[in-house]
Parts: C-alpha cells; structure tokens; sequence
C-alpha cells in the first residue's frame, strides 16, 4: 500500500501519482584525460533531455490545472542554474570523475547547505533540488 503526503489541509479527490524517490545506486569512476569533455557533453545532454521532458510534462500538467505548472518551472530553473551545472561540470573535468558521481558530489554539498538552515521552506527544496538531480542521472 502506498502512503501519501499531504501538501495542504482539507480532502482532495482526484488521480494520485507517484514519484519514483527510489535510491539510486551511483558508482564513481574514473576517466581518462581524452574522454573528459565528452563526459562533460553526455553531462550537458542528460540536462538538456531532463528540462525537455519537464517541458512535455508541464504541457499536460497545465491540462489539468496551470497552478501545478509552476511546480515544474522551479524544477527548470534549477537546472538553468549555473552554479549546479557548472560546479558538476568542474568536478568532471578536474576530478577525472564520470558524471553520475559528479553530480551526486555536487548535489550533497547542496544538500548539506540546506540542512544547516533554519528555515523550513528552504529546507523543502533540498526535496525539489534531489528530484531534479535524480532525473539528470536517469538519463545519463
């Protein structure tokens, strides 16, 4: 039986849908020198693959009801975001690291900044922040 979490007070009706929050099982290997920017190019078109299934998926959330859309735009804009992309793309290529592994580097130096804050709301985007690097990695 699947639990849910309630997002706000009161009863809704309606579809449930699951998000696959599995863990995932990231190895980290090493790469050659001459293979590195390609590492960073299979990096940069995993991101590319993951704001365009975002984008198919809000067309069909805004089907259903605009505000739920927004959702999806904060998941982009974190992937636009240069600090996230750029500090994945550094690891890459000065730790000789494969992308997977660089990324999950990357996402828990975030991921401890979020847990010294003292604000709750921002603590929720560690969960926002997780689930776009998760489906960065799907595609990898």
């Amino acid at each position: 039986m699947n639990k849910g979490i309630p997002v706000s007070k009161g009863i809704a009706i309606g579809r449930a849908y699951i998000l696959d929050r599995s863990k995932l099982c990231i190895l980290k290997q090493n790469i050659e020198s001459n293979t590195i920017e390609n590492e960073v190019q299979r990096f940069r078109e995993a991101v590319n693959t993951t704001k365009m299934q975002m984008q198919e998926t809000k067309k069909r959330a805004t089907t259903i009801a605009k505000k739920y859309s927004i959702i999806l735009d904060t998941y982009t804009l974190l992937l636009d975001d240069d600090i996230l992309v750029k500090d994945t793309i550094n690891k890459i290529r000065e730790e000789k690291i494969n992308a997977e592994w660089a990324i999950t580097e990357t996402l828990n130096k975030f991921t401890n900044l979020f847990n010294n804050i003292n604000d709750d709301y921002l603590k929720g985007k560690k969960d926002d922040l997780e689930l776009v690097v998760h489906g960065v990695i799907k595609n990898l």
